[in-house]
């Protein structure tokens, strides 16, 4: 059985793809990850970029002179984007059914005995794509995006008003597409999928299906909490709230109400704590924003550079607008760090309140502050909350088990 998998980009999020793929390999399974990206393809990891074609000498010429002229060289679907989002509220993305790019796709169904699409970004056209395709199908809902229409959210929908008509228009574009295919759809939540039901979008015959995340959880471990604050030049007897994301500016992400909730916090708790993140760097304007120590540790990969960081916070704040699962919540949990989350999305599928970690309502900066107090009050509390959010981690992302679960839905789909 040979899976192919389809991306359109290969950073952030998709490292979820990548222990997915990895699973599948460990297991023997043939398969094989397609990214439209640029990057260096792994042979020997199955990975192999399909790059986006350079524009031509001639191309960027015209380019440099339109742009000296002030004419707009968009196709015809970036143009119409740019038309539509003036006066809109800021959104996140807007990903049309349409590929922006010309990208050769045909490798990827080349002896492909299921397609297994995660983002498709801007580089598959619906029509024309999907048209062809006559083997299973099985899509992993990572955000709402395969079931809205450009929008990867529902409140960048319910935001950007002025662009509804291209917004529904993209979904029938999507509905028509893709009615016909054999799908399975994936939710990375049980949140994720239940909302896929929202629209009608996706099939009502698609197989559903809730498939946690991996983690690996032997690349992220505890360790002793006092020595890795010291590792990172944070005295033993601080308290450290975490904060990790990878676009600091990505408003959905609401490190605006963690910083609000920093200012709200007592005085005597402010003298004595450090705000730790990773992630893209934020500016120095937003560091000048809290009275506390921030210290950021830039880009940080896998387990091996995380886990000291996660380790030395006494508590991860994880306080979305908007979240389809939560990552970074999860590997802060296996680390033994409780977490501080919003009751939004995929969300309270790990931050169990009171368990795991607390829960309060998004954009609360107030009931925020109050979450971190508590959790600084209560060392005990913080310890347990800790060993129980690895003991999820554990039991609902096991790799091994993931693994098994999609390699049934293969099965499943190809059988039947």
């Amino acid at each position: 059985m040979r899976i192919a998998h389809l991306t359109a980009f290969m950073h952030g999020g998709a490292s979820a793809l990548q222990r997915i793929h990895g699973g599948l390999r460990q297991a023997d399974i043939d398969s094989h990850v397609f990214a439209v990206c640029d990057g260096e393809s792994s042979p020997s990891q199955a990975i192999i970029h399909l790059p986006v074609p350079r524009p031509s000498k001639w191309d960027r010429r015209k380019s440099k002179w339109a742009s000296r002229l002030h004419i707009a060289t968009e196709n015809g679907w970036q143009a119409r984007i740019k038309t539509a989002s003036k006066g809109n509220a800021d959104y996140e993305a807007f990903s049309p059914p349409a590929a922006l790019v010309n990208v050769d796709l045909s490798p990827v169904l080349a002896s492909a005995d299921v397609l297994h699409v995660h983002w498709t970004g801007d580089v598959v056209d619906y029509r024309t794509f999907f048209g062809q395709i006559d083997i299973p199908v099985v899509w992993t809902l990572h955000d709402q995006n395969p079931y809205l229409g450009g929008f990867h959210y529902q409140g960048d929908v319910d935001a950007a008003t002025g662009m509804l008509d291209l917004e529904y228009e993209c979904r029938q574009i999507k509905r028509d597409a893709i009615s016909n295919l054999k799908l399975a759809v994936v939710g990375n939540s049980r949140w994720n999928l239940q909302q896929s039901a929202s629209t009608d979008v996706l099939p009502k015959t698609a197989i559903k299906e809730t498939i946690y995340l991996p983690l690996p959880i032997e690349n992220y471990s505890p360790l002793d909490k006092h020595k890795s604050k010291i590792a990172i030049g944070i005295p033993a007897d601080r308290f450290v709230i975490g904060f990790a994301c990878a676009a600091m500016g990505n408003r959905r992400k609401g490190l605006a109400d963690l910083l609000h909730a920093m200012t709200l916090l007592p005085e005597s708790i402010q003298k004595k704590t450090t705000l730790i993140s990773f992630g893209h760097p934020p500016s120095k304007t937003l560091q000048q924003r809290i009275p506390i120590q921030w210290l950021h540790q830039g880009q940080l990969n896998g387990g091996a550079e995380q886990s000291p960081i996660y380790s030395a916070m006494d508590v991860f704040v994880f306080p979305s607008i908007e979240e389809a699962f939560g990552q970074t919540a999860l590997e802060s949990m296996a680390c033994q760090t409780p977490v501080v989350g919003t009751a939004v999305g995929g969300i309270p599928e790990m931050v169990i309140d009171g368990q795991t970690g607390l829960l309060t309502p998004p954009r609360s900066p107030g009931l925020l502050c109050d979450a971190i107090i508590r959790l600084h009050d209560d060392a005990h509390a913080r310890e347990a909350m800790g060993a129980a959010g690895r003991e999820l981690a554990i039991a609902q992302h096991s790799p091994k088990q993931i693994t098994q679960q999609h390699i049934d839905l293969y099965q499943r789909l190809c059988s039947t």
